[in-house]
């Protein structure tokens, strides 16, 4: 059993042995530089001079940078409608110039202009009653100055009749005439007197219906109503108008058109806070609105140098002139996707004039926007 142990464990030990004096055999046969050299170390790439960032455009090397946008001297217009309705015609692109005025689409306007069409006729009777009655006012001055004529005669047949009446009762009592022949002018002077009473009833009533047309002042009561309905119905063709006008969005400046988010046949709805239909922006002047952080505000002038390069164009730098400063220090929008970006931070916006370029550059790019002062130099 011992012996039977040791063997056991010997056998190992020699081979072992066997395999470290095959290591050093081969060891011995390798090159002598394989053993007298140092590990190789991989190259360093060369050192390349650095490269003149946009920021070196203005004075000093510690600038403060900003993110900007570029829009429209106008901003933003963002077109809305006074009414919703299916959109019935677009009549613009994106891309397009407008003027002032100009029509952008219009919603279904036929219930409009069927009550448009309403009104004017309303309108057109009330005018043509008015013309009616100013038109009877010769008729009645007629009609009472014959009236007056009438009640003249009639006054003048009582007074020849109450004369005959007269001179039979002084021949009666002559017994120069009959009594039948004095009675018979006494009804004649009846007669007279009733037609003189019937005439003045009858330039009564011409003098009324005149005075209802006109009085001494000018227009009479009858006038002066048929007046006011015209006033009224031509107040509600004014108000037919404007209806049919809201249906008809129109341009409020001169402007390009930015985008246009409809067709003709969308529903288009009126409530506040929706998406906008259609942007306008004035570009014939571009600015950049750039957010700088409430950290960087102490650091610079307002007025300061700025430059401006275009993402993917950083060979061109841009001056920016100053066109304001909005005091509001507000929530930052304008993003970097960085992902190390803080996006809990505040900014101050400051909007420059975008310099001519001869390089193309549209609203809504963003750009990076590098400021340096006698603040931010002397670091």
């Amino acid at each position: 059993m011992t012996r039977l142990s040791i063997r056991g464990f010997v056998l190992p030990v020699i081979a072992l042995g066997a395999l470290a004096a095959s290591a050093f055999s081969i060891a011995n046969h390798l090159p002598d530089r394989g053993r007298t050299q140092p590990m190789a170390v991989p190259p360093r790439s060369p050192v390349v001079a650095d490269v003149e960032h946009p920021r070196t455009m203005v004075a000093g090397r510690d600038q403060i940078g900003a993110l900007g946008v570029v829009e429209a001297a106008s901003e933003e217009v963002a077109i809305g409608t006074h009414l919703a309705g299916v959109v019935q015609q677009v009549f613009v692109a994106a891309g397009a110039a407008v003027r002032r005025g100009d029509p952008l689409f219009v919603v279904d306007d036929r219930q409009a202009r069927a009550d448009l069409a309403v009104r004017e006729r309303d309108l057109a009777v009330a005018q043509a009653r008015l013309a009616e009655l100013r038109g009877s006012v010769p008729p009645a001055r007629a009609r009472v100055d014959a009236a007056a004529a009438a009640v003249q005669r009639a006054a003048a047949e009582l007074d020849d009749r109450r004369n005959q009446v007269a001179i039979a009762d002084s021949l009666i009592d002559q017994r120069a005439m009959a009594r039948e022949a004095a009675d018979s002018r006494r009804f004649a002077a009846a007669a007279a007197a009733a037609a003189l009473a019937d005439a003045k009833a009858h330039l009564a009533e011409a003098g009324a219906q005149l005075a209802l047309l006109v009085t001494a002042d000018g227009d009479g009561p009858s006038i002066v109503a048929q007046g006011a309905v015209v006033e009224q119905t031509a107040a509600a063709v004014a108000q037919a108008r404007v209806a049919l006008e809201l249906h008809t969005v129109r341009a409020p400046l001169d402007a390009a058109v930015l985008q246009v988010r409809l067709r003709a046949g969308e529903y288009v709805a009126a409530a506040a806070g929706g998406r906008a239909v259609m942007v306008l922006g004035d570009t014939t002047q571009l600015h950049v609105r750039a957010e700088f952080d409430e950290s960087e505000i102490g650091r610079f002038g307002i007025g300061d140098a700025a430059v401006a390069t275009i993402r993917g164009r950083p060979d061109e730098r841009i001056p920016l002139t100053l066109v304001r400063v909005e005091p509001l220090v507000v929530g930052k929008r304008t993003l970097s996707s960085s992902v190390d970006e803080r996006v809990d931070t505040r900014v101050l916006q400051i909007v420059y004039t975008l310099a001519a370029s001869g390089q193309q550059v549209f609203p809504g790019q963003q750009v990076d926007v590098y400021v340096a002062g006698a603040r931010a130099s002397a670091r």
